[in-house]
C-alpha cells in the first residue's frame, strides 16, 4: 500500500482499483485448480465483499456526525464522477 493516511479508489501514485481488479483476475485463475481453491476464493470474495467493500444497498455503518457528512460527501463525488464519465466516450454520428 502506499502509506496515505486514508484508504481512496485512486491514491496520488498508486490505482487502488486496478490493484485489487489484478487481484481478483489473478484469485479467479487460481480458482480453477478445483473445489477446494474455488471455496477458497469465494469465501475471499464474500469476504471482501460483506466487510470491506459492501454495496451501495447495504445498511450504513454506525457513524457519528462527522463521519456520516463525510461519507455522503464521498457517495456525492463518486456520482458526480460516474455522471461526468457517462458523457465521455466515441461520438456519436
Amino acid at each position: 500500500m502506499s502509506g496515505e493516511s486514508e484508504f481512496a479508489e485512486q491514491g496520488a501514485k498508486h490505482d487502488f482499483r486496478k490493484f485489487y481488479e489484478t487481484r481478483i483476475k489473478i484469485l479467479e485463475k487460481e480458482s480453477s485448480q478445483g473445489p477446494k481453491a474455488r471455496a477458497r476464493y469465494d469465501d475471499l470474495m464474500k469476504y471482501f465483499n460483506d466487510n470491506l467493500f459492501p454495496s451501495e444497498d447495504a445498511a450504513e455503518p454506525d457513524v457519528d456526525e462527522e463521519e456520516a457528512t463525510l461519507l455522503h460527501a464521498i457517495s456525492d463525488e463518486e456520482k458526480e464522477s460516474e455522471d461526468a464519465n457517462e458523457g465521455e466516450g466515441p461520438a456519436n454520428e
